[in-house]
């Protein structure tokens, strides 16, 4: 039978740890554009994943 993806053990740490780099990621962007381009709103995507994903606690945790 078929596994379903919420099943696999290691989809929930992927999760974060993709997230947790994107967040990085956006975060050197903004720093190296500098007030110019506002990328607050691209902050939302892998928080929102983490979240809905994995659970509230890790979504703080990358919110943070």
């Amino acid at each position: 039978m078929r596994e379903k993806i919420y099943d696999n053990k290691y989809l929930k740490p992927f999760l974060v740890i993709f997230s947790f780099i994107l967040t990085i990621m956006i975060g050197v962007i903004r720093y190296l554009t500098g007030p110019e381009l506002a990328l607050s709103l691209f902050y939302l995507f892998p928080i929102a994943l983490v979240t809905w994903n994995v659970g509230r606690r890790a979504g703080i945790i990358i919110s943070v």
